[in-house]
């Protein structure tokens, strides 16, 4: 064959076939993504709400020591029931320094945690902290094993353990508005992180052109979107329509 014009010779030559590479068998894995549950409406962290009231009655060092004081003798899966019992507790007792969850045993008054290397925790509020923790941790157990049945009855045999009523130390019977004052702090502690579900956008959805009025009407201070625009005003609503 020949190209026609100058007349050279040449032949054809088939097209190549490209193979293509064999197809890769998918990955056999195990996993298998679960997204986290959303955090339920109602239920929030009670143990940071425990951590904030503490915060914004010691400070900041002090609630740092009752987060320790929560861990090392409370079960993680008490703690959210458990830390604003003990935060309440604190609330209501309100004493010294040296004496602030209101233990008063001789190893425990004015002593120096000496648990952790930690500076900021060689401190009596932390020995306080600690003591009261693994009391309500070790009543909470004895609770559970005589009634399983009844969570609701525990701060009121807590109360007849840690502040009992008639008691030599107590000439005054103060210890009787112990249970009453801890369970209404507790209560506090506990509503005052509640999660609100978000209030539903009404059906009522302005335009984008009233969106954009609102706008430069609040820019220019004024109050209502209808307010006369300006010459500026007027070309800025003019491209913006056109525009969109």
């Amino acid at each position: 064959m020949s190209n026609g014009k100058y007349n050279i010779p040449f032949t054809l030559t088939p097209k190549a076939k490209i193979k293509k590479p064999p197809k890769r068998p998918p990955i056999q894995s195990n996993f298998s993504y679960v997204p986290p549950a959303p955090t339920p409406v109602g239920h929030p962290s009670s143990y940071s709400a425990s951590t904030k009231r503490i915060s914004k009655k010691d400070g900041l060092a002090a609630a740092y020591a009752f987060r320790h004081a929560v861990e090392e003798n409370i079960r993680p899966e008490h703690r959210e029931r458990l830390a604003p019992i003990l935060a309440a507790t604190r609330v209501h007792e309100n004493a010294r320094p040296g004496k602030e969850f209101g233990v008063l045993s001789s190893r425990a008054v004015d002593t120096k945690y000496k648990g952790s290397k930690d500076p900021r925790l060689a401190t009596a509020y932390r020995t306080q902290a600690g003591w009261s923790a693994a009391t309500l941790q070790k009543n909470l157990d004895r609770y559970t094993e005589k009634h399983p049945n009844k969570p609701e009855g525990f701060l009121k045999f807590y109360a007849g353990k840690y502040a009992p009523q008639g008691v030599e130390n107590d000439p005054d019977n103060l210890n009787a508005n112990w249970f009453p004052s801890v369970d209404a702090i507790t209560k506090s502690i506990r509503s005052s992180q509640v999660r609100r579900p978000p209030v539903p956008r009404s059906n009522a959805i302005p335009s984008g052109v009233q969106r954009f009025m609102e706008k430069e009407a609040r820019r220019t201070h004024t109050h209502s979107s209808n307010a006369r625009l300006s010459g500026i005003q007027r070309w800025r609503e003019k491209e913006w329509r056109r525009n969109h």
